[in-house]
């Protein structure tokens, strides 16, 4: 219905007096900031296959190069924004499951009940805005350690995204890429941002299940006046006990798919078998498969660990502090879900967690990955022989 003029007219009441515009909240931020970092990326593809076109050896030469550090730190930014972002309400869907003790079906007639109105969709997507700024430090962070640490510091971005390099360095990447130090590096990288990331996870839980309200950050920095920093920390042992299993699954598994796929595309090699078949799989659809794989492994391996520690979030007494006996009260927890409705109760949650946490993985690594090949040139120390493959790659 159009608008008439008097419908626009200024009141008495706000006649002479200045009215700010109201400031958008952090999920409108976000979109904001995201929208505006995917049109550089976008901008700088667009140039670079221009660019490419023209002559890419000549253009290589006076581009701008970053630190491999700020190339990982940025993918790992953009990974979390895009993997929270994808299916936020299946999320807030387990975390109920979880907290009430029910099944999917249960919960999703809850907010069917609710109808299509604004509380629920506030309801469904409740901590996602803070959730995923929070998100983009701890991803940046999480990416930049695990990749270092793994490769002793080599540029890892430019090796994934330029699989006929030297031999001498492809070897390099191949004697680093083992189980062991993927598994070593996963196990760090868990504890070192689970620093950041234990306190937003228990808040986001709680407003998710509904049982506190208002803005999750506000919550935090109420806690955080009440009770000091411990009142932040106190699902730390629960949370470790499973992020670990959660992390180390995901990356280990994403790690050895990944190590098959860069020997099936070295030269000289003669793929047989799924080796063969990986090779003729185009490059954005492997790393949607090996995500995929990835992410269920991750959520079945975690899954006991996942149900206890959200009982323990939703519980109203609050755990023992410290480590010990923190890891004692999670046992004791998950032998009484267990003694009260058999193994069963531990797998509470599992569908939308799966169909939750499998896609996002999926498009965590699409975008990841993507990341990496977009921004490789531009990685510091590049050959240009490198460049102009990756340009070519691109």
């Amino acid at each position: 219905m159009p608008l008439s003029v008097a419908s626009v007219q200024p009141t008495p009441s706000t006649l002479g007096q200045h009215v700010s515009p109201a400031r958008p909240g952090p999920g409108r931020q976000l979109a904001i900031g995201s929208a505006v970092l995917g049109s550089i990326i976008l901008t700088r593809a667009v140039h670079r296959r221009l660019s490419a076109k023209r002559g890419g050896r000549a253009a290589s030469a006076s581009r701008l190069q970053v630190s491999p550090l700020v190339v990982d730190a940025m993918c790992g930014a953009i990974g979390e924004i895009a993997q929270i972002g994808l299916l936020y309400p299946l999320d807030t869907i387990k975390v109920k499951c979880q907290a009430q003790g029910a099944g999917m079906a249960t919960v999703i007639r809850q907010f069917y009940a609710m109808g299509m109105r604004k509380s629920t969709l506030k309801a469904l997507y409740a901590g996602m805005g803070p959730s995923a700024l929070c998100s983009c430090f701890i991803g940046a962070v999480y990416l930049v350690h695990h990749d270092h640490s793994s490769f002793a510091g080599e540029p890892h971005s430019l090796h994934l995204a330029v699989p006929e390099l030297a031999d001498g360095e492809a070897e390099a990447v191949g004697a680093n890429s083992t189980a062991w130090v993927a598994t070593l590096s996963a196990f760090v990288s868990s504890i070192v941002t689970s620093t950041f990331e234990a306190p937003v996870e228990l808040f986001r839980h709680r407003l998710q299940a509904g049982f506190v309200g208002g803005n999750m950050l506000g919550n935090m920095r109420s806690a955080l006046s009440a009770g000091g920093v411990s009142s932040l920390y106190w699902n730390y042992s629960p949370f470790l006990l499973k992020a670990i299993p959660y992390d180390v699954a995901e990356l280990f598994t994403y790690s050895q798919i990944s190590e098959m796929q860069r020997n099936a595309r070295e030269k000289g090699a003669a793929p047989q078998g799924l080796a063969a078949l990986m090779q003729q799989v185009p490059q954005e659809m492997m790393d949607m498969l090996i995500g995929a794989f990835a992410g269920a492994t991750a959520v079945i391996m975690s899954m006991p660990s996942d149900c206890i520690k959200t009982r323990i979030e939703m519980s109203a007494v609050a755990p023992p502090k410290g480590l010990v006996p923190g890891a004692r009260n999670f046992m004791a927890v998950g032998r009484g879900l267990v003694a009260a409705n058999g193994p069963k109760s531990l797998f509470v949650g599992l569908v939308p967690r799966l169909a939750e946490k499998v896609p996002s993985t999926m498009v965590y690594w699409l975008a990841v990955e993507g990341c990496r090949r977009a921004l490789a040139p531009y990685v510091i120390g590049a050959s240009p022989e490198a460049l102009h493959t990756a340009l070519q790659a691109a």
